[in-house]
């Protein structure tokens, strides 16, 4: 906890706020599917699909297949593009909360007195120093932070194929879920 308040808590709010904006632009990636598979599958019946509507009516004209395709892929860009930033700030997260538990442990280690060094096994100091650090970090920090992220985002994506259609919600809980 002593750890935790030195550290702050605003490095998780950072992860916090990087995991949903991710899992908005998750949502605008899915919801962008479904001008795409029109396209596909009605061919000029595209203008009818509501979200082509709703960005025909902001664009003040129709949207042609290319500018939907366009559309679509920059929906899908900035989506990898959040994915990477996000996952950049937690992996940051991660190493700077190792980096402070070791320091922790050093700064432990250090405040003992001349004579528990020379009775203690040196080998026993720098496991402590490094693999209990790195065990904790690996088995406890990181699997939390990852996933409370990837709840987060797998719970928003549910939202967004119900929102779509039921049938597509079917389909991501058997085939995409596996991912999250």
């Amino acid at each position: 906890s002593a750890v935790l308040k030195r550290w702050g808590y605003r490095k998780f709010l950072l992860v916090f706020a990087a995991v949903i904006i991710q899992s908005i632009t998750q949502f605008c990636a899915v919801v962008a599917i479904s001008p795409l598979m029109d396209v596909i599958f009605k061919g000029d019946g595209y203008s009818e699909n509501k979200i082509v509507s709703y960005l025909s009516g902001l664009f003040a004209g129709t949207l042609s297949v290319q500018q939907v395709l366009a559309l679509v892929f920059i929906a899908q860009l900035f989506a990898l593009g959040s994915n990477l930033i996000t996952e950049y700030i937690k992996y940051k997260t991660y190493d700077s909360f190792m980096f402070l538990l070791r320091s922790s442990l050093v700064r432990s280690l250090s405040s003992r007195p001349y004579f528990f060094f020379l009775k203690e096994n040196p080998a026993a100091l720098q496991k402590e120093l490094t693999g209990d650090a790195n065990l904790f970090c690996n088995t406890i920090f990181w699997t939390f932070l990852d996933t409370c992220s990837k709840l987060v985002v797998a719970i928003s994506l549910m939202v967004a194929c119900f929102s779509l259609s039921p049938q597509i919600a079917v389909v991501f809980v058997f085939i995409g879920a596996g991912f999250y």
